[in-house]
Parts: C-alpha cells; structure tokens; sequence
C-alpha cells in the first residue's frame, strides 16, 4: 500500500512541477481517486496525512538512486532534484527548462528571493499575492540556504529579508 501511495503522490508533485501542503496533495488524491475501479487507488484516495508523509519518505532512498528527493518542510511536500552532474549536462538543462543552471537556485527561487529583496521586510501573504500562489516551500528553501531570515515586526509577526549571506553572493 505504501508503494502505491508513494507513486500517486509522486506523480502528482512531479507533473505539477510545484509543491503541495500535505492536507492539499491528499485533497488532490481524494479528487482523482475516489471513482476509481482499483480498489487500491481507491484506498490511496482515502489515506490520511500520517501515512501519506511516511510513505513518502520511505520512497526516498528508492528516488536517491535516480539523484530525485521528497521533502516535507514546514507541512509542504515538495520533490526536488540533486545538484546536476557536468557542466554540459547543467547548460542543457538549464536551456531547456528556463531555470537558472544552478542546481541550488532555481528559477522559481530566484523569483522569490528577487521579490524579498526588493520588498523587504515582506510577508508571506505578500508574496504568496504578488505569485498569486503559494510560495511557502520557496521561502523554506532560502532559509535552508541562508539566503533570507525571518524578523518580527512591531507586533510580533514574522517578515522576511535577505541576510549578509545574500549580500556576499550577490551584493547589496
């Protein structure tokens, strides 16, 4: 049953190139699901979170060997891929998906950490409005990276900013 769970959800998050918090991806399997003539797709449409999160995780040392990666950060789930091998392989891909090259910093990475640095001190609803989705995985990862940290403003709510590590890489 993990197994099955574990690839519905993959297929999900991979197709939709974007990441889901854990309550939406089961919504979304319960959605494309729960009609279906597979008693065990239709088991799958009924999991509930815990098991969804483990048998996520538990697929993951099967998708490191392919260099692929479920993450769950912060109640969202998102598959991410390794740093790319070769320098060639890194410009193919990255002319061919429009993403930055560096395996670190995607496109859409580079796209929020942009926008916090010109809108500094912002919330997330701020920027989860000028994407007009939610970017919440995004701002998870530049934290990982130390690229932004969250402040507290005058009462006590969180707003981002970029830190002294991203004035080294990029200036300013």
């Amino acid at each position: 049953m993990k197994k099955q769970i574990a690839a519905c959800a993959i297929q999900l998050l991979f197709s939709g190139c974007r990441a889901f918090s854990i309550e939406a991806l089961r919504e979304k399997l319960r959605e494309l699901l729960v009609e279906e003539a597979d008693p065990a797709l239709r088991r799958v449409a009924s999991v509930s979170a815990v098991d969804l999160v483990a048998a996520l995780l538990a697929a993951n040392s099967r998708l490191k060997e392919v260099g692929l990666q479920v993450r769950v950060t912060g109640g969202m789930v998102s598959l991410w891929a390794g740093p790319v091998k070769g320098r060639k392989m890194a410009a193919y891909l990255s002319e061919a998906t429009g993403e930055s090259g560096d395996p670190v910093l995607t496109e859409s990475l580079m796209e929020v950490l942009g926008c916090v640095h010109l809108k500094q001190p912002i919330w997330q609803a701020q920027i989860d409005r000028y994407f007009d989705c939610d970017k919440r995985a995004q701002i998870m990862r530049l934290r990982e990276l130390g690229l932004v940290e969250a402040v507290k403003d005058d009462q006590g709510r969180h707003q981002y900013i970029t830190t002294e590590a991203f004035r080294q890489r990029f200036g300013g």
